[in-house]
Parts: C-alpha cells; structure tokens; sequence
C-alpha cells in the first residue's frame, strides 16, 4: 500500500528541464612574432644585406651602358647579370644574347658602370640579380636601350671616305716633292758650269795676258841688242 503511494508521488511531483545550445572548442592562440636581426638571417640564410638598382641606361653611338648601385651593405660575393635584346617590342620577352656575365662585389653605396658593344639595331635592356637569399624581388632590370647602327654605319662610312682622301692626298705630295726636289737641283747644276765656264774662261784670258807680257818683254830686249850692235 505505502509502496504504491510512493510510486505515485513520485511521477505526480514537480520536473524542471533545461537546454542549452553552446559548443565547447579546443585549441590554443599563438602571439605575434616579431623578426629581429637574428630571425632574419635564419629566413634568409647568408644574405649579405646588399640591395642593388639601376640608376641609368644609354646608348652613346659606340656602346650602351648602364649604371648599377649598391643601396645596402657590402656585397661579399660578385653580382650577376644578362643583356636581352628584342629587334621590336619589349626586350624583356625578347633573347638573352649574353649569359653568366659577373662585375665585382660593391660595398654600400658604391656603383658600377656595366657596358656591351652592340651589333644589331633594336632594344636592348640589362638585367642583374640581387643575392640569392634576398627578401625581395630577386632580379631588377635596366631601363630599355634604343640603338640605332645604320646611322652609326653610315657615319663610320663618312669617316672611313675621309680618311681616304687624307690618304690620298698625303701620297700626292709625297710623290710631288721628290719631282720638286730635281727640278730644283738642275738651275743649280746649269749655275755651277756656268761659274766654271767664266773661270775656264778667265784663266785663258790671264794667260793670254801673261803670254803678251812676256812678248813684250822681249822686244825691249832685242831693240838693246840691235843698238849696242
């Protein structure tokens, strides 16, 4: 009886229910990290702290150059760089026509003239390497180089017809002058025989003086004897 009573309270009392629509995540937050000299040569290896960039590009009718800067520290290997050259457009899709070329490590702030003797009329344009553990962008490129050689031939033609003539005529009065040189000597050699005809001819007249003389001379000699007689 009591068992029963039991039973019954218990499923007549009061229940409370709740809900709850939370996840539960796991999971850990990492701090900022900061790169300092350290860390920065752990990412980057051995770079050398050096940063190059070209400062100017030209053609002067002969070669064409372009100048190239160490912004950074001092490189401790030599720098790298390539010519490309395209006929029309941009030479950067154009053809590498020197490869491997090297200039000298810079140190900070020092330049470098680069130059090449170009044989093709186009654009030409100068390509250098930065380190190879580098940050930032590993390769800079020049400003594009517009070269013009049908005028640089023809100027070389002018010059090379000019030279010729010059030579010509150097030939021409050196073939005069020994021509000049004879001509001068003959009224030298007509001077000199015509000297030695008057002194011949002095000296004949002196000893035909001296011949009269002596006959003369005599005469005197002869009238003495004719008298003394």
């Amino acid at each position: 009886m009591y068992l029963c009573v039991g039973i019954a309270a218990t499923f007549t009392g009061k229940t409370n229910a709740f809900f709850s629509n939370s996840v539960t995540l796991t999971g850990t937050i990492q701090a900022g990290i900061w790169e300092t000299e350290d860390s920065d040569n752990e990412q980057h290896g051995e770079w050398d702290k050096s940063s190059l960039k070209f400062s100017s590009a030209s053609f002067d009718g002969q070669e064409i150059s372009a100048i190239i800067k160490n912004h950074g520290e001092d490189m401790k290997t030599d720098g790298l760089y390539e010519i490309y050259f395209i006929e029309k457009g941009n030479p950067k899709q154009g053809t590498v026509i020197t490869k491997n070329l090297t200039f000298k490590p810079l140190k900070k702030g020092e330049e470098i003239n680069l130059t090449f003797t170009p044989d093709k009329t186009g654009k030409y344009m100068f390509k250098a390497y930065q380190h190879k553990r580098h940050p930032g962008v590993g390769e800079l490129w020049s400003k594009e180089i517009t070269v013009n050689l049908s005028k640089k031939k023809v100027e070389s033609i002018e010059k090379q017809v000019e030279t010729e003539k010059q030579d010509e005529a150097v030939t021409r009065e050196t073939n005069i002058e020994p021509v000049r040189e004879e001509n001068s000597e003959e009224p030298i050699k007509k001077e000199q025989n015509s000297q030695s005809d008057v002194e011949e001819e002095k000296n004949i007249n002196t000893s035909e003086v001296q011949e009269e003389k002596m006959v003369k001379d005599d005469i005197p000699s002869e009238e003495n004897e004719n008298s003394e007689k």
